[in-house]
């Protein structure tokens, strides 16, 4: 359901009935849907790429971004260098390639303890204390 907000939307209120009350979405268009279940049902979503408050300021709790800039800036960096390697080039936490909004507009959603948390839980992943599960 990429590409559905009418999907979205029912996939959102089906886990909703099921007890959440945050959904992370990770579904393009498909993302407005969730949206308009998370504000009818009043829970909590998670934006994908780039910063979707503006998208549901009611609801939106924070965004995963992905910061392709620095996947590019690396690329370049080794083109410039003559070590560019073709293939696949993951860019995690470790690596600066993803992250989570926080910013003014949610600070109050996302409060000053909760984001020193995560911080520290980041350090856990990145030095591998924790091991987060992908396939």
């Amino acid at each position: 359901a990429f590409n559905d907000p009418i999907r979205g939307k029912e996939l959102t209120l089906s886990q909703v009935s099921r007890g959440a009350d945050i959904v992370f979405h990770a579904s393009g268009k498909s993302g407005s849907g969730v949206f308009g279940a998370a504000k009818e049902k009043n829970i909590w979503a998670i934006g994908i790429d780039s910063d979707q408050h503006d998208e549901a300021p009611c609801c939106v709790l924070t965004s995963m971004v992905k910061n392709v800039d620095v996947a590019v800036y690396e690329a370049i960096g080794q083109l410039v260098d003559g070590d560019f390697k073709s293939g696949v080039q993951e860019f995690g936490l470790a690596e600066s390639g993803v992250g989570y909004v926080y910013e003014s507009k949610n600070e109050a959603r996302i409060t000053e303890s909760i984001r020193i948390r995560l911080d520290e839980l980041t350090t856990k992943i990145i030095s591998k204390e924790i091991e987060v599960p992908w396939k």
